[in-house]
């Protein structure tokens, strides 16, 4: 506790304090008072932690910056002082490596005072050829303050270093905070390396199993970002990645599945369809949607996004097939597919869009994105045509199309009488052409033709007449004919 306290000669905070310390490590720190402060410094840390570790001293200060591999055994579970010596009692809960993750064992440790007292909660971790462990605890900016460099027995159990941890080992009043005008010179820099210092803390945080405290510092990454796609975004992509696997871990796979989605997209931008990166980021949006539990999620669908993520990994898939998609699939299956093949792959043409057309179900979300996204392809009379002979949708498609694209294909003859042969929704069909088409003889013509149109009772009728006539000619069991207000009281047919 008494590195903190002045002296004449700055290199007696460590010379006095080893001739007091008879607790502590052999150091092999011989009396020079010749040398640098800062070598001095290097010289103390490498005896406690070990040759690998990275150790910056920054001018004007006695703090040290260090990087190093390590990894969390534990963390504090409680703490006790007594008041005669200062001494620290606290009780550790260590992970049990040989049993897998999880805090497992306790321990009670006696340590000396220190500058900053233990508190609940501070970590427990070793670093790579560290004899004892360190205690530490997050900081403000995002790394990890030394409160004891040396603390319990030696630690033997750990054989795996994943983690790159960023520490401050101050030894000054002010905590090893640099002077605001030396901070504003090299802010850029420090930017740099905050942004690296949250993703190290991150990792660290998860390992301790304090998943709030990681996932706050991955939405503080995110929100903080300004620039997505671009070479600078990647910084925010990894972070997206993380808090993605956060929520996989605690089983909010639809949380998970709408970043994923837009790590997909923005990595295709930026690093191309066929990056690994991106083909990561794929196999594990594949995973969020096997998992997911929704309505919205349905066999098929699912079947149908594990084809594209898992496929396709180069060549993007053929017409035929996006035209299969369009027509088949909702908005998000369609979506998916446009990021998966990116933006360089011009795939939607006349025939793609004339399938989203005819789609019965999600015509009108599908055209929509469509049509956002394809401003070079134009809407010809197959397209128009294929909207009207949608039973469905077509009116809400042929609404969509006139409303963005009217202006690029000509009515004709045969969309009326395509119209007059779509049994649900020929009537608003043909009202829709005629007011685009416009003037007082046409309108005229059009009404004159709706009448004999048939109406959606008519639809019905053939239907049960058709069944009607089945069990007469084969003897088949059919279900009792429906009502002809049927569509009123329980809304249109869904493919459920």
């Amino acid at each position: 506790m008494y590195h903190t306290h002045k002296a004449t000669l700055i290199h007696d905070k460590i010379f006095a304090l080893l001739g007091m310390m008879s607790h502590s490590p052999s150091l092999n720190l011989p009396i020079d008072y010749s040398i640098s402060w800062d070598t001095l410094f290097h010289r103390l840390i490498r005896s406690l932690l070990g040759e690998t570790v990275s150790i910056t001293v920054p001018k004007g200060t006695q703090a040290a910056d260090i990087r190093g591999m390590g990894s969390v055994v534990g963390k504090v579970q409680s703490v006790e002082y007594n008041g005669q010596d200062d001494q620290q009692r606290i009780r550790v809960l260590l992970k049990d490596k040989s049993e897998g993750e999880g805090l497992k064992s306790e321990a009670d440790w006696i340590l000396p005072p220190s500058a900053k007292p233990v508190l609940a909660g501070d970590l427990v971790c070793l670093l790579e050829d560290a004899a004892k462990c360190i205690i530490a605890r997050l900081r403000g900016d995002y790394r990890f303050s030394v409160i004891v460099i040396s603390a319990g027995p030696p630690h033997q159990q750990v054989t795996s270093f994943s983690h790159q941890f960023s520490l401050l080992w101050s030894w000054d009043e002010t905590d090893g905070e640099r002077d605001e005008a030396d901070d504003r010179s090299c802010e850029s820099q420090r930017h740099l390396l905050a942004r690296s210092w949250r993703l190290d803390a991150v990792s660290v945080l998860e390992d301790a199993e304090k998943y709030t405290e990681a996932e706050e510092i991955l939405r503080f990454i995110i929100s903080d970002s300004a620039a997505e796609c671009t070479e600078d975004g990647l910084h925010t992509l990894a972070a997206k990645s993380r808090l993605a696997l956060l929520w996989q871990k605690a089983n909010q796979w639809g949380k998970a599945k709408t970043l994923l989605r837009q790590e997909v997209k923005i990595r295709a931008l930026i690093q191309g369809a066929s990056h690994p990166d991106t083909l990561q980021a794929r196999s594990s949006l594949a995973q969020a949607y096997v998992h997911e539990v929704s309505d919205e999620v349905t066999p098929a669908k699912q079947k149908t996004v594990m084809t594209l993520l898992e496929g396709y990994r180069g060549t993007p898939p053929s017409q035929e097939k996006v035209a299969e998609i369009a027509e088949s699939c909702d908005r998000e299956v369609v979506e998916l597919l446009l990021d998966i093949i990116g933006p360089g792959q011009n795939v939607v043409n006349e025939h793609v869009l004339a399938a989203a057309a005819a789609n019965e179900l999600r015509g009108e979300e599908v055209m929509g994105l469509l049509l956002d996204r394809s401003a070079n392809t134009r809407v010809t009379e197959k397209v128009a045509m294929a909207a009207v002979r949608n039973r469905w949708s077509g009116k809400q498609v042929l609404g969509l199309i006139f409303g963005k694209r009217s202006n690029e294909f000509t009515i004709t003859e045969g969309l009326f009488a395509a119209a007059r042969e779509n049994h649900r929704q020929g009537r608003d069909i043909l009202e829709l052409l005629s007011q685009q088409v416009g003037g007082v003889e046409t309108t005229e013509k059009i009404m004159s033709v709706t009448q004999d149109c048939p109406s959606p009772d008519s639809w019905l009728q053939g239907h049960v007449e058709s069944a009607a006539t089945m069990e007469m000619r084969f003897g088949l069991k059919t279900l009792p004919p429906p009502a002809r207000n049927w569509e009123l009281i329980h809304g249109e047919p869904t493919l459920e």
